[in-house]
C-alpha cells in the first residue's frame, strides 16, 4: 500500500512538472519548423549550384552516354509513339470520334 502511494505521488509530481504550456510548445514548434526550412533552403541552394556548375546529381556511370544504336532505337520508338498520338488527335479534330460534353 505504501508503494502505491509513492507511485501515485510520483505521477502527480510528473503531471505538475509537465503541465501544458502553449507558449513553450508553439515556440518549440516554430523553432523546429524554422530549422527544417533553413535546411531545405540550404539543400536547394547547394543542389542548384551543383547543376549550374554542370556537375549534376548523378554518378559518372549514370551520366555516360548510351551507345549510338541504342539511342537510335529509342528515337525510332519515340517517333512511332508520337505518330500514333498524332493520328489519334486527328481523329478527334476531323470528327471521327464524337463525345458528349458533360458541361453542356
Amino acid at each position: 500500500m505504501i508503494r502505491g502511494m509513492h507511485a501515485k505521488d510520483y505521477l502527480k509530481k510528473i503531471a505538475q512538472v509537465m503541465r501544458p504550456n502553449p507558449e513553450l510548445h508553439w515556440g518549440l514548434l516554430l523553432c523546429i519548423a524554422g530549422i527544417a526550412f533553413c535546411g531545405t533552403v540550404a539543400w536547394n541552394v547547394w543542389a542548384f549550384e551543383m547543376v549550374v556548375r554542370g556537375e549534376g546529381m548523378t554518378t559518372e556511370s549514370a551520366r555516360s552516354a548510351p551507345p549510338e544504336e541504342d539511342s537510335q532505337a529509342r528515337l525510332a520508338a519515340l517517333r512511332a509513339l508520337l505518330e500514333k498520338r498524332a493520328v489519334e488527335e486527328a481523329k478527334y479534330v476531323d470528327g471521327t470520334y464524337s463525345y458528349a460534353d458533360p458541361s453542356q
